[in-house]
């Protein structure tokens, strides 16, 4: 299928997280007024900040079904929660905040219609793959623990905030 393919009959949306970003003084009330409509109008919705993976990942352990879940920030917000997205099969919706905003699809003063127009059904989904990173300690060999992590577009090798040499192998 390809990315920009309209998908027919998706299922109206009912169960949403909202991440706001909180360096952004008018992401929290903005998610405020989101979940407000989306519980007026028969759904579910929770918000956290999108900094606080350990509370999201709680939340979805309390309520582990949802349709969707809408980043307020940047660029940046949508690349952090899309590994929440994808481990829950969630679709992201971005309300661009920041200065940044290619993957954002809704502005902050314009998000009542298209909110109602996915929860009633009406939308459609562009795929993204996702990238799997495998990260081997301390020149670890073949078949030493690993950790792996999912990201969408890229993936950051460091070393700490500090700039060093980090020796890097590909496959």
């Amino acid at each position: 299928m390809e990315n920009n393919q309209r998908q027919p009959e998706l299922k109206p949306v009912r169960s949403v997280g909202i991440l706001h970003h909180p360096r952004k003084p008018d992401s929290l009330p903005l998610a405020e007024q989101m979940a407000q409509y989306i519980r007026g109008n028969g759904g579910t919705a929770w918000l956290d900040s999108a900094w606080n993976e350990d509370g999201i990942s709680v939340r979805l352990e309390e309520q582990p079904r949802l349709d969707m879940l809408i980043t307020l920030g940047g660029d940046g917000t949508i690349l952090r929660a899309a590994r929440t997205g994808a481990q829950h099969a969630a679709p992201i919706l971005g309300v661009k905040m920041g200065r940044l905003g290619f993957l954002a699809e809704v502005e902050p003063d314009n998000w009542v219609e298209p909110l109602a127009r996915i929860m009633g059904g009406d939308y459609w989904l562009e795929r993204r793959m996702m990238l799997d990173a495998c990260l081997r300690r301390n020149g670890a060999q073949r078949g030493a623990p690993e950790e792996h992590f999912q990201a969408l577009n890229e993936v950051v090798v460091s070393r700490g905030r500090l700039a060093r040499i980090v020796r890097v192998a590909t496959w």
